[in-house]
C-alpha cells in the first residue's frame, strides 16, 4: 500500500469516488465506519439506493454540476447516517484519466458541527419531519415514512413552523439551509 493510500484509508473524514453514472467505485474506512456499511453494502450501487436515498436527487445534482464544470466544487449537503440527519461539507472535484479525460468524480465529506442551536428544542419526530421537509418529501409522504397519518405530520409541520418562527415549509428549508 503506498502512503497516499494508507492516508486515504485512514483519514477521519468520508472520501468516496463515483464513476460517471454516480455509482461508487471506492471509498475509505471512515465512510464505511460512519454509516455502518461494508463496501460490498456500497460499491456499485448510486445513492438512491444506500441509506441517504432521501437526498440522492440533490447529491446527484451536485455531482452533475462538477462533472460539468471540470472545476472543483464545496457544496453544504445533508444525508442521513443510522436514521439522523447529518450536515456537512462536501468537496468534489472531476476525476480524469491519464489522458485528461473525465471518469467520474472523487469526493471528501466533512462532517458540520452536531448541534444546531434551533433544533434542540425540537422533538424526535418533528426533527424526522424537518428532515422530510429538506428532502422535498410531501406530508402523505412523511407519514409513509414513519408510520404516521397524514394529519399528524402536518400538525408536526405546524409545530415546527410555530417554533422556528417560520409561515411556510419554505421558510423552513431556507432556515435549515442557512443554519449549516
Amino acid at each position: 500500500m503506498t502512503n497516499e493510500a494508507f492516508y486515504a484509508e485512514n483519514f477521519s473524514c468520508s472520501m468516496f469516488a463515483k464513476d460517471l453514472k454516480g455509482l461508487y467505485i471506492w471509498v475509505n474506512q471512515a465512510l464505511l465506519a460512519k454509516h455502518n456499511l461494508k463496501a460490498k453494502d456500497i460499491l456499485g450501487k448510486a445513492d438512491k439506493d444506500l441509506p441517504w436515498e432521501l437526498h440522492a436527487k440533490l447529491l446527484r445534482t451536485h455531482d452533475i454540476e462538477v462533472m460539468d464544470s471540470g472545476s472543483p466544487i464545496v457544496f453544504k449537503e445533508i444525508a442521513s447516517r443510522k436514521g439522523t440527519l447529518v450536515r456537512g461539507l462536501c468537496h468534489k472535484a472531476p476525476a480524469l484519466n491519464k489522458e485528461g479525460k473525465l471518469i467520474g468524480l472523487t469526493g471528501v465529506w466533512f462532517d458540520a458541527p452536531r448541534s444546531l442551536s434551533f433544533l434542540s428544542g425540537l422533538s424526535i419526530r418533528e426533527k424526522q419531519c424537518l428532515e422530510d421537509i429538506v428532502s422535498g418529501k410531501t406530508a402523505q409522504e412523511s407519514a409513509c415514512r414513519l408510520g404516521l397519518s397524514r394529519r399528524t405530520v402536518e400538525n408536526y409541520i405546524d409545530t415546527l413552523k410555530n417554533k422556528l418562527q417560520c409561515k411556510s415549509k419554505s421558510e423552513l428549508i431556507i432556515k435549515y439551509y442557512e443554519s449549516i
